[in-house]
């Protein structure tokens, strides 16, 4: 019994590698996408949502199907301040990136609900992440930011550019 909470967590930081694995896709060594990220406003204060823009980049000769998880889990996020240390979770980003207590979860909470959204050769997919809903950012200052999610072709971690943020009072 006490070992389902475990198993159950452990799905659930697999959850990239299941949403991948549902879409369709021929293998090839060679990574198909890139992600380029940029934040989505101008001026960042401490205590609104900080978005950053996500564009996922089809650099393929072929249509590819991209695994998305309702829950956000098909990718992950990385925040550091000026000093390169890592920002401290929030409630919600410390069980999203895998720093909770397995008992601290019910099954339902970690269900993965995927869907697959197809990108054409070339194209692109964009999406929001608010970054504030998983790192705790309450002090002024620059913050760098990183995405990475696993590449359904290749079936390895493509990381983002770094983008740096500068938060005001």
């Amino acid at each position: 019994m006490k070992m389902l909470p475990v198993l159950l967590v452990l799905m659930s930081l697999l959850a990239p590698l299941r949403t991948d694995a549902q879409c369709k896709n021929t293998y090839d060594e060679h990574p198909a996408t890139s992600l380029t990220i940029s934040q989505v406003r101008d001026s960042l204060k401490i205590g609104s949502p900080i978005l950053v823009r996500m564009i996922l980049t089809n650099n393929s000769n072929h249509d590819i199907s991209v695994g998305r998880d309702v829950r956000e889990r098909d990718y992950q996020v990385e925040v550091r301040d000026a000093n390169g240390d890592l920002a401290v979770d929030t409630k919600y980003g410390h069980a999203r990136n895998g720093h909770a207590d397995p008992n601290s979860f019910t099954p339902d909470e970690l269900r993965s609900n995927v869907y697959c959204v197809n990108v054409k050769a070339g194209e692109t997919s964009v999406f929001e992440v608010d970054v504030s809903k998983l790192y705790e950012i309450a002090k002024p200052g620059k913050y760098t930011v990183q995405l990475q999610k696993l590449d359904p072709v290749s079936v390895t971690i493509v990381k983002s550019n770094k983008i740096t943020l500068d938060l005001i009072q």
